[in-house]
């Protein structure tokens, strides 16, 4: 059971165990997943003023070689919101990666993000407009968006999924509770 006098406790995740650092900043963790014979450690940082968040984590194998890992930063202020995140292979090459930026007045919104998964990049431009709590008008630009290629016909026919390649979108968002 966790006690908040101690520095480091028992924790579980998914097919882990190990110990972390409780409550305190920066703060750490290591897990070792015995199905996958892999150690994980973890870093998690944050400031005040401005508001800005770090997680780290990197893996390392049964032999103890780096077998991966991820960054992620996040940095807020003053109406200005920057995400930034990346993942590692074995040899430090970034697999994934994503940038977010936001600004914010009142009840407008604009936000560029560019997301990157191997060679395939996607970029997309955001304006929103939050009319009411409840009501949010969003026109989004997409210019990497392209078409999938035409399902094969085959039989017994089972319709392809529907994939929107729009370049350009207008959504109108209204929760209702």
């Amino acid at each position: 059971m966790p006690n908040a006098d101690n520095l480091m406790v028992w924790d579980a995740k998914p097919g882990s165990i190990g110990l972390k650092m409780n409550g305190a900043n920066p703060n750490a963790s290591v897990y070792f997943n015995a199905l996958k014979k892999e150690l994980n450690f973890h870093i998690n940082a944050s400031w005040a003023d401005p508001d800005i968040k770090a997680h780290t984590s990197l893996t390392v194998d049964k032999d103890l070689k780096f077998a991966g890992g991820s960054l992620d930063v996040e940095a807020a202020v003053k109406g200005f919101k920057a995400i930034a995140s990346t993942d590692f292979d074995n040899k430090l090459r970034a697999t994934n990666s994503s940038l977010q930026l936001a600004a914010t007045h009142r009840s407008l919104t604009a936000t560029g993000s560019m997301k990157t998964a191997g060679k395939e990049t996607t970029r997309q431009l955001d304006l929103s407009y939050q009319a009411t709590k409840r009501v949010k008008i969003t026109a989004s630009w997409l210019p990497d968006n392209k078409p999938q290629p035409a399902p094969k016909v085959e039989f017994p026919f089972k319709p392809a999924s529907f994939h929107d390649a729009s370049k350009f979108r207008i959504e109108l968002k209204i929760d209702l509770w």
